[in-house]
């Protein structure tokens, strides 16, 4: 039968009480138990390197593979409807259709790993971190840009100033994060190659040679031990190297605002002046002289601004050009670089209402403008470039008005289409005259992924270098409006992501999020100083401070990306069909 799910259970009940579907749902339950309480919150990342091993011993030793594909998805259904639950008052069907989707990927994995263990006979500590970050690789990029949260990867970053460097998570600037996730899986591996009893073919008396033999689980130790031991050398020499680095500093403020997002209903007049107001004076508060010193730059989050800003629209729009204005009045006044998030309207056309007749921009932007000391913008703006589906664009049903309709008002926040445009270009901000004392006189370079972009390796990699591998930004500015979701799991998880797009680039990183959490990132993945008030760091405004060291150094990643994970998920499919064209040892017995 296709992907072998013929393999007759052996007698005794013994094995029908180790493959019954309490025993499945148990381990699957367990695994996702631990992989739960390896994120935030609590976030207890050391339970990743053995979370998958109950699901993936019961993958291995299974005889009722259909019982696998049902039990394992009801577990990973389950996982995903509980860890994406802060989705809920955004988009409720969307959530549910996520959740669902993405539990596949987990019944795949082990679906997968069952067929090359039972075909190749390849060892656990191999297969495993080889199918597992495989799909992950796949989910991160697809449907319409992919889901890549929870990836093992993120449960080893830290989101807490007090947990300081990782030594095992710096390999992510030779392979990027899912390198990371390798790692983790491959632990989880070798666990289970040691758990693993040796089996004796179907329907024989006599004991067969075992398939794994003693030295065999000894070479899935010696294996792992290789390669944990070097990602973890690797990272110390990457740790120790930054001190040795130029010591270029930009002292950078971050301010955060706390702005409650409703899908229903707009704000009035008075709670976007009072919001205006609070916004202006933090920023004078953070750019006040400290030591003798002001920050070079202050840092807005993303639609911090409830107007367009690029100059076609404050040509035609008095309140826009009113908040532009003001914003050019306030970079002056704190003598500083302000980048700011706000909107763009483009593509100005006539239109006829009630008779009147108006202009309407036809195409709308997520945008990150720059303001100058000298109370000019920067003429180039960055637009969004990776856009989330069904919050900011819908997929799928362009050219069907009726389905788009039904889509917006069951899968999105709106009951309108708020469709916005994808940005063409990854903008730099080049600020001059902070290095004076520099040999080359070069400018700092600042890059602004706009809300879930910090999430997403391919938009960051893009800011970060140019194709051939030159680097193009030595700071990444993270521009975010959580307010879309409650509690407090989720701006955390955000955090914890955003560490690992650091390390992939040595780029450090500033971050502003309405509703938190905000602060900085630095090339090495180190968390702090973050804003915090009354002891929250969440649900609260303020701001803060700090000297961001610059990392000039480029990265293997820089140069190819994801290309060397996407060699290994191509080798693990070539694994796969090895195993379609290899019969398994049942039916060669059956034969026989």
């Amino acid at each position: 039968m296709a992907w072998g799910l013929a393999r007759h259970p052996p007698s005794g009940d013994h094995h029908n009480r180790s493959d019954s579907v309490r025993v499945h749902l148990a381990l699957q339950g367990l695994s996702a138990l631990l992989l739960g309480l390896a994120f935030p919150r609590p976030g207890w990342g050391g339970l990743a390197y053995v979370a998958l091993v109950p699901a993936a011993w019961i993958a291995v030793q299974t005889h009722r593979p259909w019982r696998l594909i049902w039990t394992s998805y009801l577990a990973a259904s389950i996982w995903w409807l509980v860890m994406i639950g802060w989705l809920i008052p955004v988009t409720g069907g969307g959530y549910s259709a996520l959740a669902l989707y993405m539990a596949l990927y987990t019944t795949a994995s082990l679906l997968l790993v069952r067929w090359v263990h039972d075909r190749i006979h390849s060892s656990a500590v191999l297969v495993l971190p080889m199918v597992w970050v495989s799909f992950e690789i796949i989910r991160s990029q697809f449907l319409q840009g992919g889901f890549g949260w929870f990836a093992l990867a993120h449960s080893q970053a830290p989101y807490e100033p007090s947990q300081g460097v990782s030594r095992i998570i710096q390999i992510a600037d030779l392979f990027g994060q899912h390198s990371v996730s390798f790692l983790v899986a491959m632990t989880n591996g070798v666990i289970v190659d040691l758990l693993t009893p040796p089996r004796r073919r179907p329907h024989t008396v006599a004991p067969q040679a075992p398939r794994r033999p003693m030295r065999q689980r000894l070479a899935s130790v010696v294996l792992w031990v290789v390669a944990f031991g070097g990602a973890w050398l690797y990272g110390e020499f990457r740790i120790r190297q930054t001190a040795h680095l130029p010591q270029q500093v930009i002292r950078v403020a971050v301010v955060q605002t706390n702005w409650p997002v409703s899908n229903t209903q707009s704000d009035d007049d008075k709670r976007l002046l009072d919001r205006w107001e609070q916004l202006g004076r933090l920023t004078l508060e953070a750019a006040a002289p400290r030591g003798g010193l002001a920050p070079s730059l202050v840092i807005w989050p993303e639609s911090a601004v409830p107007s367009a800003l690029n100059p076609e629209a404050t040509s035609r729009t008095r309140d826009t050009a009113g908040y532009d204005q003001q914003l050019r009045d306030l970079s002056r006044v704190i003598n500083a670089y302000l980048l700011v998030g706000a909107h763009a309207y483009d593509d100005w056309r006539p239109v006829t209402i009630d008779g009147q007749q108006y202009q309407e921009p036809a195409a709308r932007f997520n945008s990150a403008y720059l303001y100058r000391p000298d109370a000019s913008q920067f003429p180039e703006r960055y637009d969004k470039m990776h856009r989330v589906p069904f919050g900011e664009y819908v997929p799928w049903v362009q050219d069907w008005p009726w389905m788009k309709d039904l889509f917006i008002k069951y899968l999105t926040p709106y009951t309108f289409d708020f469709t916005i445009g994808r940005g063409r270009e990854a903008v730099v901000f080049p600020i001059a005259g902070l290095f004076p004392d520099s040999s080359d006189g070069r400018a700092l370079r600042i890059a602004a992924p706009i809300c879930f972009e910090d999430s997403t390796p391919e938009v960051c990699l893009a800011m970060a270098y140019e194709r051939d591998g030159e680097k193009r930004a030595d700071l990444l500015c993270n521009l975010t409006n959580d307010g879309w979701y409650p509690g407090y799991d989720q701006g955390v998880q955000h955090l914890q992501i955003a560490v690992l797009r650091c390390i992939e680039n040595r780029v450090p990183m500033a971050r502003s999020v309405n509703t938190g959490v905000s602060g900085f990132i630095s090339s090495l993945g180190e968390v702090g100083p973050l804003v915090e008030k009354g002891g929250k760091r969440q649900l609260v405004e303020g701001y803060a401070l700090h000297d961001v060291l610059l990392d000039p150094r480029a990265t293997f990643f820089g140069r190819f990306g994801h290309a060397p994970m996407w060699c290994l998920a191509a080798l693990t499919g070539l694994l796969a069909i090895a195993g379609f064209l290899r019969q398994s040892p049942s039916r060669t017995h059956a034969r026989g």
